[in-house]
């Protein structure tokens, strides 16, 4: 191993990573129950939501790649149940309204 490369990997920044992107997922899973409650409230339809399917799924992959760490394996990681959890909303409200 080379003297000139250097590890910037250490435990406090990979458990700091590890905490922020565990908050964060646990955050964006309360996307169907905040859907479902507007949906109650009368502000939230199924159509809107299907409408504006392709502006959601835009913002999804912006908000995975901010949350998460400069690589698209991760990126995609969080992607994927992020807007599974989208279409799991519309059916939510579709069911609600």
């Amino acid at each position: 191993m080379s003297p000139d490369v250097v590890n910037q990997i250490n435990i406090s920044s990979y458990i700091s990573t590890f905490t922020t992107l565990t908050l964060l997922m646990g955050l964006v899973f309360q996307i169907p129950v905040l859907s479902f409650f507007l949906a109650k409230m009368g502000m939230l339809s199924a159509g809107f939501m299907k409408r504006y399917r392709r502006h959601a799924f835009v913002v999804i992959v912006a908000t995975a790649a901010i949350i998460t760490p400069p690589d698209i394996f991760t990126c995609c990681m969080v992607t994927i149940p992020m807007y599974g959890l989208y279409e799991l909303s519309i059916l939510i409200v579709g069911k609600v309204g």
